[in-house]
């Protein structure tokens, strides 16, 4: 079978360039340069432009092809291929590689005669999506292009000249999960009629009962449609009064803050029982942060892009279960912003969940920052028209994007899809008006956008200021190609708040920014100072959280060369585990256990020695038990014994000195960090052993356990080679 399929997967690529070209824009399933989550946020879209809106009756009808793949018909797909103007050779082959296989029955030991297959295509073949969503193009199009159908039809803005108005939504489809916005009875009518041709046409069946749901774009709940849907068969509307949140793609479709807590809730109990789990395994903490990144928080990166801005306490729980995850069998903990720094700065890469948030949005907010010259897809569009209408502008999405005064009732909506932007963007440390904004553009913005109180007024308030734009007090002169201030011949909205602007800025009280001073500039007005430069940024998600994370600077002794270095060094992932809580300080000391009143550490003197308080130096090397076997290992392999310093700059500091230790050994210098980790397991596990475990509690039983951990060390350390 693979020989025969090889010729044919030759040209995959080109079927699926040709089907790009064939299947509407609103099919997302398994083509390329498509996303699932458009599907997500244009109901997400639909359900808040309804429910702002008093009188939508609008619902979506979600539907499910029972054994869609299973149910394709041979002779129909070979009629669609043919309409779509596919080869007869090419539909032939397609025909023999999917309908001619042979069938036996194996009952009781028997083969029965062969069957051939005449319906049905293969789940695990990598043609079987493009040619289902072929399949199902026609009854996409008989709905799409049906003038009787009116959908849903997104906000538009009229004055917004530069982008076109969105066409009405009624129908959105992955692979066969597809979803119908409806208006009325007529609506469903003809909907109806396009389904039942397509099934007696295709020989597909539509799961009603099992898999179907109704949704109230509004969220109110409609009698009306209920009766409609009982007639045919369908199950009532999901409304704001159901108890239970619906789902799409994956996705929580909620109409109350009831059901996206329930949601919510339930996402984190799947989060903390993965967790616990996958807390039963020997992992390294790269390893745990790897399997939190990549397995365990998937679907929430998945559901993140769309569940608007979860409840603070979503994150803070949240947060604590993947720190709890992070630190399991470890204490004090690390400081869960030190695990989401990069590596290379002595973190693991940990994804902070509120910020992996703001960083997802990125699909979105490009295009809109980007449309000039380009073809804008319709999800572009719909967003573009929509923050225009719910803003306080109309002319570009972008001001209120990077402005915050001009930003509507719904920036502080935390269901709405402006927030999760708005959020996004306010994360960004960029001065906007450093950027070579056109005049058109500042004239639009808010007065309070282009000032700053100088050094000795900061204050300084101006509540009036606040009601103004840039338009209100200044002008752009044609003839001379500049911003001025406008004059009685201009026409002044605002005088008396003209006049205490222009005072405050003659006397000194406030700066013009560097973006408006460029354009506006009087000699005897000062400037702020700066340069007026634009600010470039690269929209990938990775750029996104290193420059949006707040500074933390952990270890300031340890560069990023010296990190990459020591996530390099060969060793044991437990004794790895222990060194990186050395770097970060957060050993078990007894002084530590007792400044946290553990019942393990009555005084903060060393549990063996009972001479000296347990620092960390005291922990790792200062003790007289635990230094006899840094002594007794150096010599077994040769080394000179290293002076107390050396090892503390090594595990502490990550500081080599190669000088400190002697050239005549049988191992290489590279070796030193890789064995200095042998050692420091050993002690760490006899004393885990003695006062973790339990196993004694008095100080001779613990020499005893260390001095039988040298053998340890000594094997550890050679068989490492």
């Amino acid at each position: 079978m693979t020989v025969i399929m090889k010729p044919l997967y030759v040209g995959y690529n080109s079927l699926i360039q040709a089907a790009d070209q064939l299947i509407n824009q609103f099919q997302t399933g398994f083509m390329p340069d498509r996303f699932i989550a458009n599907n997500g946020i244009l109901i997400k879209l639909a359900m808040e432009q309804a429910r702002n809106a008093s009188n939508s009756n609008h619902i979506v009808l979600q539907l499910d092809a029972e054994k869609g793949y299973d149910r394709v018909s041979l002779d129909y797909l070979q009629v669609v291929m043919r309409r779509f103007g596919f080869p007869a050779t090419f539909i032939s082959s397609i025909s023999n590689l999917f309908f001619s296989t042979q069938i036996h029955l194996n009952i009781n030991g028997h083969l029965t005669a062969p069957i051939t297959q005449r319906r049905g295509l293969r789940q695990e073949d990598p043609l079987s999506p493009i040619l289902f969503n072929i399949a199902l193009e026609p009854l996409l199009c008989s709905i799409l292009h049906d003038s009787n159908i009116k959908g849903f039809q997104p906000n538009f803005c009229a004055t917004t000249l530069s982008m076109p108005r969105p066409d009405s939504l009624k129908v959105l489809a992955y692979a066969d999960d597809t979803s119908v916005l409806l208006n009325n009875s007529q609506d469903f009518y003809h909907f109806q009629v396009h389904l039942d041709h397509y099934q007696a046409a295709s020989n597909a069946c539509m799961n009603k009962h099992k898999t179907t749901q109704a949704i109230s774009l509004s969220g109110r709940p409609l009698t009306i449609w209920n009766n409609i849907l009982d007639d045919a068969g369908y199950p009532p509307c999901h409304t704001r009064n159901s108890l239970n949140h619906a789902l799409y793609l994956g996705y929580p479709i909620t109409s109350s803050c009831q059901q996206l807590h329930v949601f919510l809730d339930e996402m984190l109990i799947r989060i903390k029982n993965a967790c616990n789990i996958h807390a039963q395994r020997q992992l390294s903490i790269c390893g745990r942060a790897t399997i939190l990144n990549a397995l365990v928080l998937s679907k929430l990166w998945h559901v993140l892009r769309l569940v608007g801005a979860a409840p603070s306490s979503f994150f803070r729980k949240l947060r604590a279960i993947c720190g709890q995850f992070m630190m399991t069998r470890m204490f004090p903990r690390i400081d869960f912003n030190k695990l989401c720094l990069p590596r290379s700065h002595g973190g693991v890469g940990l994804l902070e969940p509120l910020l992996q948030q703001s960083a997802l949005q990125l699909r979105w907010l490009e295009p809109l920052f980007n449309v000039t010259g380009t073809t804008p897809s319709y999800i572009t569009i719909c967003l573009w028209h929509h923050i225009c209408t719910t803003s306080n502008t109309t002319s570009d999405p972008c001001l209120p994007l990077v402005f915050p005064q001009l930003r509507g009732s719904d920036a502080k909506d935390t269901s709405s899809i402006n927030y999760l932007l708005y959020r996004a963007i306010d994360q960004l440390p960029i001065d906007w008006l450093s950027a070579n904004l056109s005049a058109t553009t500042i004239l639009q913005l808010p007065l309070n956008s282009i000032w700053i109180p100088t050094v000795g007024n900061k204050s300084l308030r101006r509540p009036g200021f606040k009601s103004l734009v840039v338009s209100d007090l200044f002008i752009f002169d044609s003839s001379l190609s500049f911003i001025r201030r406008r004059n009685s011949s201009d026409g002044l909205n605002r005088p008396i708040l003209t006049r205490r602007f222009f005072d405050d800025l003659a006397q000194r009280r406030i700066y013009l920014l560097a973006g408006f001073a460029r354009l506006y500039l009087p000699s005897d007005f000062p400037n702020s100072g700066h340069s007026g430069s634009p600010t470039l940024f690269e929209w990938k998600t990775k750029i996104f959280r290193r420059i949006c994370h707040p500074p933390h600077h952990s270890i300031p002794t340890v560069s990023s060369k010296q990190w990459s270095m020591f996530w390099a060094w060969p060793m044991e992932h437990t004794a790895r585990n222990i060194w990186y809580r050395t770097l970060h300080n957060t050993l078990p000391t007894a002084s530590r256990r007792y400044q946290f009143q553990l019942s393990t550490a009555p005084t903060p003197i060393c549990d063996l020695c009972n001479s000296n308080i347990d620092t960390t130096d005291h922990f790792i090397i200062g003790c007289p038990y635990k230094y006899e076997i840094w002594q007794l290992v150096w010599g077994r392999i040769r080394y000179a014994d290293p002076a107390s310093p050396a090892i503390l700059a090594l595990l502490c500091n990550l500081t080599i000195d190669y000088t400190d230790f002697s050239t005549n050994s049988l191992y290489q210098h590279t070796h030193i960090p890789t064995i200095g980790a042998c050692i420091f397991q050993a002690i760490w596990n006899a004393y885990y052993r003695t006062f973790f475990d339990g196993e004694d509690d008095n100080s001779t039983a613990a020499n005893t356990s260390l001095s039988s951990a040298t053998t340890y060390s000594r094997t550890t350390t050679i068989t490492t080679f």
